[in-house]
């Protein structure tokens, strides 16, 4: 069953969402020097020397997060998933937003292509000159989020010349739009979309 969307201002970044973040910044208890800027807690930014405990960290999060969220609503013209969402907040948490780093992607999201967003999204995975492990299984899984409504998806890591790619293996129609028709007494044409779905061809005089 597709997730449910819902408009922008409606969404906060809810616990798998705030889970995806803290599990890729890791928590520092003394702030880090981090390709540009030195961190602490779960990824923001401090002075060096500074400290947090788990239990302050943890207060602060959600307060220091939501200005991105934020940042995200206002980039977005349409509906989106509680997935989509956690995503680009994530992606954003990393990389920035407000100046332009993620338009490309936004771009996508609110143009209906999500495969195109998270396709993009894979681009981002360089710090310091260099690509990041770190940095590509997490593109890699906020990619997944953005295209978990979208059937046969299939991710190809890239090569030296390529970058990660999401590609849809087999697209067929929609299993709901089969049910929606026979709710709705179409029986004939739910049949042939089904049939369709297995790859299969009806009888002539059966569509």
């Amino acid at each position: 069953m597709a997730e449910e969307k819902y408009y922008p201002q409606d969404l906060v970044v809810d616990y798998e969402g705030q889970e995806l973040i803290k599990g890729f910044e890791g928590f520092l208890p003394t702030a880090k020097w981090d390709y540009g800027q030195w961190s602490v807690g779960y990824g923001w930014a401090a002075e060096p020397g500074e400290t947090v405990s788990l239990e302050q960290a943890e207060s602060e999060f959600l307060g220091r997060l939501e200005p991105y969220a934020q940042a995200v609503r206002d980039r977005l013209g349409v509906p989106v998933t509680q997935s989509v969402f956690n995503a680009l907040v994530s992606a954003a948490w990393n990389l920035g937003v407000w100046g332009g780093e993620l338009d490309p992607v936004f771009h996508s999201v609110n143009n209906g292509d999500n495969l195109g967003a998270a396709n993009k999204l894979q681009e981002y995975v360089h710090a310091g000159g260099e690509v990041l492990e770190g940095l590509v299984n997490r593109r890699k899984a906020e990619g997944e989020l953005i295209v978990a409504d979208i059937p046969g998806i299939s991710f190809e890591e890239g090569g030296p010349t390529a970058w990660p790619t999401f590609e849809v293996v087999h697209y067929g129609p929609d299993p709901e739009a089969v049910r929606m028709l026979l709710q709705n007494q179409r029986p004939r044409m739910a049949k042939r979309m089904g049939a369709e779905m297995m790859g299969a061809e009806l009888p002539e005089g059966e569509g």
